[in-house]
């Protein structure tokens, strides 16, 4: 089922705040990722540190195929997405 989701014009400008909160919202709670990806999330999280943000998505979109149940991991990919839009 396709939900939709509205955002107040007033909030846009927030960019993806409004989405990362519809999401954690709308999904539920997974268990504990394993240390390696953990380690893959970390290693996402510095290239976007570096403004490497095309190899940040990469690395954030193998660990949401591999983890697709971790919130975390489609949101940085997300965030990671929407940097590279601004490259």
């Amino acid at each position: 089922m396709l939900r939709r989701i509205f955002v107040p014009t007033s909030l846009r400008w927030l960019g993806a705040v409004p989405l990362a909160l519809a999401i954690a919202c709308c999904t539920p709670k997974a268990g504990v990722p394993s240390a390696a990806a953990i380690a893959a999330n970390d290693r996402g999280v510095a290239l976007m540190g570096q403004y490497q943000y095309a190899a940040a998505e990469e690395a954030f979109r193998q660990l949401a195929t591999d983890q697709p149940q971790w919130l975390e991991a489609r949101v940085n990919l997300a965030i990671a997405t929407l940097n590279r839009q601004q490259e």
